[in-house]
């Protein structure tokens, strides 16, 4: 009977560990916004920093359910996390500078794209550095009669 209650006892440890759900990932960009639903304009909880580490809970479509160390838990883009561990350190490269390099981006090959001149950073840079206010956005969608604004 003991063998038995062991035998069961390892199966169901062996079950929960093996269909858990939630697995560790880090934030791979400079700042994640955390929303409370999957619609575009759902309301932002909290942010995210590059390095941080979230669990996951649940995916949908191109969306994560995270819960952060403080029992917090949101809707971010899955583009910006993923499972490696990101090292915080303490030398000069700026998060965003980070993320490229772990996406294969480096200054060299930036430097070669300036070179054949075939990337126009300084209209990127001026698109990156523009903020929209979501109410705004959200008017001009319903203004031109656009779908989404009740998202």
């Amino acid at each position: 009977m003991k063998r038995f209650v062991l035998f069961i006892s390892i199966l169901f440890l062996a079950a929960t560990t093996l269909f858990a759900k939630e697995k560790k990932m880090y934030v791979t960009v400079k700042n994640a916004s955390v929303k409370s639903g999957t619609g575009f304009f759902s309301e932002e909880l909290f942010s995210l920093s590059y390095g941080d580490s979230v669990l996951l809970i649940e995916e949908k479509d191109s969306l994560s359910k995270i819960r952060n160390g403080n029992g917090q838990e949101g809707w971010v883009s899955s583009a910006s996390l993923s499972k490696r561990k990101i090292a915080k350190s303490g030398f000069s490269a700026s998060a965003d500078e980070l993320a490229l390099a772990g996406k294969g981006f480096s200054a060299e090959l930036e430097n070669s794209f300036k070179k054949e001149k075939k990337a126009d950073y300084a209209s990127v840079n001026k698109m990156e550095s523009r903020n929209v206010d979501l109410n705004e956005l959200k008017q001009f969608i319903k203004d031109g009669g656009l779908e989404g604004a009740d998202e």
